[in-house]
């Protein structure tokens, strides 16, 4: 039976060292990685769409906002094919694809589609107010993920004060 080890990318400076993780706990020749990159609501869109139900924005905006996030999505595909050429080798396939949505639940829904054997998530540093309510996407999938959470965090030599 194949290994499936899913890694959750957003493109920051850890998303190099994520995937060098999941490809050095591949099995040679056993276990595929499949990359995904969720294009979610961020909270400047949360606010605009927000606003948006209030009327204040209109129909030009909307066009524009739901415009650009075609363009990151786009450009978000254009870099996880890339990535999965750069890091796959003779024996660990490399796979990716981007999702829309919210990032825990298509992360969680594309963990149990491909049947991951692992999922593999960076632990970001933050100190927002949000943050602390809310808790962290990583903490999220622990809790909802079908499989087991490998949460990684940044090298030091990556890591900013």
């Amino acid at each position: 039976m194949s290994k499936q080890i899913l890694v959750a990318i957003d493109f920051t400076p850890i998303t190099t060292h994520l995937i060098q993780e999941a490809v050095r706990l591949a099995e040679p020749g056993r276990a595929k990685v499949r990359l995904i990159h969720v294009v979610g609501k961020d909270t400047m869109t949360l606010w605009f769409d927000r606003m948006t139900e209030f009327t204040v924005f209109g129909a030009p905006e909307q066009t524009m906002l739901e415009q650009m996030r075609m363009k990151l999505a786009d450009r978000a595909d254009e870099l996880i094919a890339q990535l999965a050429k750069d890091f796959s080798k003779p024996d660990v396939e490399v796979t990716g694809r981007v999702a829309k949505g919210s990032v825990v639940d298509e992360v969680v829904k594309e963990a149990k589609a491909i049947r991951a054997d692992l999922l593999i998530c960076a632990a970001h540093q933050h100190e927002s107010l949000s943050h602390t309510l809310l808790g962290s996407v990583a903490s999220k999938l622990a809790e909802k993920a079908p499989c087991s959470v490998m949460v990684v965090r940044q090298p030091a030599d990556t890591v900013r004060d």
